[in-house]
């Protein structure tokens, strides 16, 4: 079933995806790792079949958009959805997937993972859903205070702009570098290294080395390689 839910990211995307470490800087291009990633989910199995049963939005990072004078802050939209909540998302280990060709065997053992990923990742996306929402309705609140001062004539709108620029920045701030924010990226960084870790261990030695590739890759800090569902050290 599809869990369409935050706006991060982590994620997180929470926007931040949710970044836990850092590793080596590879910055040269490399044209296999570009080819081995292009493939799409219907090219290797010819069907859609596993977006819809597997491919939940997993996104643990939140986004919103920030209040002003005229408009109230709120979620933004999923950029992997496009803002359409019938869109398929985009799965942050799909592109590895793709790139590992598996046997029919092995899909049906990654299938299981990353439905285990998913119900692992649960509670996270909810306590970051929750701490979402809370921030949100406190940045309202304060901007509500302010547009009551505004028409009470007690602050210009000049003020009360520098008053909703301060609200806005410590909403972000809260959302990024807040102890519960800080608490679902190591709960997600863990459901991530025990994902990894058992998708290793029914790996070929060949598919091996692209997962290490793929992983190195997403670690470095060169251009056009951001980092999967976890940024890792």
């Amino acid at each position: 079933m599809k869990k369409n839910w935050l706006g991060i990211g982590v994620g997180l995307t929470v926007m931040m995806l949710l970044a836990v470490g850092c590793g080596n800087n590879t910055n040269e291009p490399d044209p296999e790792y570009d080819r081995l990633v292009g493939t799409t989910w219907q090219d290797q199995f010819g069907s859609s079949e596993w977006d819809a049963d597997v491919f939940e939005n997993m996104q643990t990072s939140i986004d919103v958009t920030d209040c002003s004078i005229e408009n109230e802050m709120r979620e933004r939209p999923d950029p992997n959805k496009g803002g359409r909540p019938d869109r398929p998302a985009f799965h942050p280990w799909q592109r590895l997937i793709n790139a590992l060709k598996l046997t029919p065997e092995q899909q049906a053992s990654v299938k299981d993972l990353l439905a285990k990923f998913s119900s692992c990742t649960d509670e996270a996306r909810n306590i970051m859903k929750d701490h979402q929402l809370e921030i949100i309705q406190r940045a309202n609140q304060a901007r509500a205070d302010v547009i009551a001062q505004v028409r009470a004539g007690e602050i210009t709108r000049k003020e009360a702009l520098e008053k909703i620029r301060a609200i806005n920045k410590d909403a972000r701030e809260a959302l990024r570098n807040s102890d519960v924010a800080k608490r679902v990226r190591e709960m997600v960084k863990n459901c991530e290294d025990e994902f990894l870790a058992s998708l290793d261990s029914v790996l070929t030695p060949e598919q091996k080395e692209i997962l290490k590739k793929y992983l190195d890759h997403r670690n470095s800090d060169g251009p056009g390689r951001g980092p999967g569902p976890g940024k890792r050290g």
